[in-house]
């Protein structure tokens, strides 16, 4: 048996890395050229003839800093096989390694295959994977985005620094906004938001976001030192 391994470089880089294995009983031409080495040459030469086989390709994202990357790779199983003397795709499987999840695309019946609930890296979020396949044989792997977004929450809390204790109806200027502080919580919501939460999305994540935050005087704070100064955060 002969063992021919061929390496593929794409910009320089190795791409695609091929194993064959060949009858022994054939007899091979000298290599003098390895990119003019046909398998499939030397094969029809000594009257072999290949009927069907497949290629496995594995997809895997990388330097992914916006959004979520795929949890696992992807791997991709073309199967060909001679049909009406040429050589044809019919069959594609795909397949979420780690996982049982996969699907395959019968050719002859459907162009499009869904590939359904693929885990995300760091979360619980899942995406569909698309796979099809046009009448020149072309075939495309859709890969759908899921951006990373977050939240946070800023709440002020007013307390006795003697003994602990919470004070309520505490003025404060928020970014020039009055707000008192709870009566039973001693507690402000200095974000706004709904109920205060921010939204963290690939659109303001380079943002700074500033809060002013000024206490104020009255009847419940007479006897406590309250700041003097503006404090941003």
């Amino acid at each position: 048996m002969y063992r021919i391994k061929r390496l593929y470089y794409l910009d320089g880089k190795p791409y695609i890395y091929f194993t064959h294995y060949l009858p022994g009983n054939i007899k091979l031409d000298h290599i003098e050229d390895d990119n003019a080495f046909s398998i499939y040459m030397q094969l029809y030469k000594n009257k072999q003839f290949i009927s069907n086989f497949h290629d496995e390709f594995y997809i895997e994202e990388k330097n992914a800093e916006t959004y979520l990357k795929l949890r696992n790779r992807i791997k991709l199983t073309v199967k060909k096989e001679e049909k009406s003397n040429k050589y044809q795709v019919s069959k594609i499987f795909v397949a979420e390694e780690n996982t049982k999840k996969t699907v395959t695309l019968d050719v002859s019946r459907n162009k499009t295959v869904t590939l359904n609930g693929v885990a995300l890296k760091d979360s619980n979020k899942t995406v569909s994977i698309t796979v099809s396949i046009d009448d020149n044989n072309n075939i495309s792997v859709t890969i759908p985005n899921e951006d990373l977004n977050g939240e946070y929450k800023i709440e002020l809390v007013k307390k006795s620094e003697d003994t602990g204790k919470i004070i309520g109806n505490v003025p404060f200027l928020i970014n020039n906004v009055e707000k008192n502080t709870d009566a039973q919580t001693g507690k402000i919501t200095v974000t706004d938001g709904n109920d205060g939460i921010v939204a963290i999305n690939r659109s303001n994540v380079d943002n700074k976001d500033v809060y002013t935050i000024q206490e104020q005087k009255n009847e419940n704070t007479k006897k406590y030192t309250i700041l003097s100064l503006s404090m941003p955060i």
